[in-house]
């Protein structure tokens, strides 16, 4: 199909078309190249005391401190 036998040059929508078929174009691109997530990251708010998760002797009273505001937990990468 020939876009320019339907659209002459002068035609004030042709631009308008050129963007539009670009970005969703670029759209549907994007959205096969990101992979998805496979982690998740959980947090919560407050400063309720968390369970100690066996670290060293002495950090349960830096994770537990009364300062916190908020927590959370996942993936660093």
């Amino acid at each position: 199909m020939n876009l320019l036998k339907l659209w002459s040059a002068h035609d004030e929508r042709r631009p308008w078309l050129c963007l539009l078929v670009s970005l969703l174009f670029g759209i549907i691109n994007f959205g096969a190249v990101v992979p998805p997530a496979d982690a998740v990251i959980t947090g919560g708010k407050g400063n309720v005391d968390l369970p100690d998760p066996g670290w060293p002797k002495g950090s349960h009273e830096i994770f537990n401190s009364r300062f916190r505001i908020a927590w959370w937990e996942g993936p660093w990468n």
